[in-house]
């Protein structure tokens, strides 16, 4: 079929009835259409979209549901669809390690929805199967402004993903996305040498029961920007969130609602390598029923950057966590999604085990955490565990712990959330300034 080729703005009919207005396209755009594509016929589009994508030219996707077999792969191209619910593109292909869309270099993937076709996830996928968007083309990773934006992602393996032998993403942005019903990552990003990413406004979760990871950014990365991230009503096996190997991150909101962490010794966030800062850490609703659990565990701090040269080591570079606010809202009450609330909080036999901030055991190096600020509400009698703030000091530097009087009469002198060597109390009836060392004022 003859290509075809938008110089302006034009209406198209769809296989239904209605018009669809094309108010996004610009000069270079092909329309699947024009391919043979035929949306919500539940025929098979495969063709259509690789005929589009081998001009060379941006592919606009009408309104419709468009069914796919194969993986479509696009290298300096556009892949816009008519809205995030309008435009559906759905595989069919059963091949686990065969993701719908593969993209490189300068791209922007646009306004629809991706998924596998119901039945096909099995919810046992592991790493690499059944990814609706793999970053990393088969020439170049998608880098220097390519955008993934106003996405919905459901019912897949993972739905973005870069494995640690492909090409590095870097300098993409990723915006307004909704990722659901994954079974295995939500954002699995693990190239070395990524840098500049951008996380903005991205909502995720999944009911599937195999989860293992939310998001996880690991290996060698840097200047990774994130702004609202909220993480919510997913069950994961080890962490909901873990960040290895990110040089520097700046996150300025994060949330976890809902979440559960089932692994022994698991943590809502994981973090090791890694040094940056988070604006506000809002923790609410958890599920905290499994042994050891901590809201942020730290690991190793070492600086590795995985090439053979590099030696390891560094034990005088200290890795660095600074928090704006921490808010801890009604830990193990939930009282939205599959876990009922009991009206227990944070009970008894789980205070020995649950920390707010713990080290995973053997971990080396030092960790540094600048606490500026915490805040917490609970709706049972476990305000005592709030107000102690249980921590694995022996293993963790703390600057701060939020902020604490400093000054008045002795009997106000804070008992709880001290750091050693760092909280100071000025006593104004004695007229001494008193120290923490860990055990004692002095």
């Amino acid at each position: 079929m003859k290509r075809k080729i938008w110089k302006h703005v034009r209406l198209w009919k769809s296989t239904e009835t209605e018009g669809i207005a094309m108010d996004q396209l610009y000069e270079g755009y092909v329309n699947v259409l024009a391919y043979g594509a035929q949306p919500n016929s539940f025929l098979d589009d495969t063709e259509a979209f690789v005929q589009a994508l081998a001009t060379g030219n941006s592919v606009f996707v009408p309104s419709g549901v468009y069914y796919v077999s194969d993986t479509l792969v696009m290298e300096n191209q556009n892949l816009i669809g008519a809205g995030t619910l309008l435009t559906q593109i759905v595989s069919i292909c059963t091949d686990p390690v065969k993701p719908i869309i593969q993209a490189g270099r300068s791209c922007v993937l646009a306004d629809f929805l991706v998924k596998y076709k119901e039945g096909i996830v099995t919810g046992d996928e592991k790493e690499g199967e059944r990814v609706a968007v793999w970053a990393s083309g088969r020439n170049w990773p998608m880098q220097r402004g390519s955008t993934i934006r106003n996405i919905r992602v459901e019912e897949c393996g993972t739905c973005l993903y870069s494995p640690q032998n492909s090409l590095s993403p870097f300098l993409v942005a990723h915006e307004s996305l909704e990722l659901n019903e994954f079974s295995y990552r939500g954002i699995d990003y693990r190239a070395v040498h990524r840098l500049g990413n951008v996380y903005t406004n991205i909502y995720i979760s999944s009911n599937k029961p195999h989860v293992d990871c939310i998001i996880a950014l690991e290996n060698d990365c840097t200047e990774v920007s994130m702004h609202q991230i909220s993480l919510m009503h997913t069950t994961c096996r080890t962490a909901a969130m873990r960040l290895s190997g990110v040089r520097s991150f700046h996150i300025s909101t994060l949330h976890f609602g809902d979440v559960r962490v089932t692994g022994p010794g698991g943590a809502l966030l994981d973090i090791e390598r890694s040094s940056g800062i988070i604006g506000g850490l809002n923790m609410c609703y958890l599920p905290l029923r499994d042994p050891g659990l901590s809201l942020v565990r730290l690991g190793d701090a070492d600086y590795a950057t995985l090439e053979e040269w590099e030696p390891h080591g560094f034990e005088d570079n200290p890795f660095y966590l600074r928090i704006g606010v921490l808010h801890a809202c009604a830990l193990n009450d939930p009282t939205i999604g599959d876990y009922p609330s009991e009206g227990r909080g944070i009970a008894p036999e789980m205070v020995e085990g649950f920390r707010f901030f713990s080290r995973r055991p053997g971990s080396y190096g030092e960790y540094v955490v600048d606490l500026e600020q915490y805040n917490w509400y609970t709706f049972q009698d476990d305000r005592q565990v709030y107000k102690d703030f249980a921590c694995d000091d022996e293993h963790i530097r703390f600057l701060r712990k939020g902020i604490l009087p400093t000054c008045g009469p002795a009997s106000e002198r804070p008992t709880s959330r001290l750091c050693p060597g760092m909280t100071t109390y000025y006593d104004s009836e004695a007229k001494k300034k008193w120290l923490w060392t860990g055990e004692e004022w002095i």
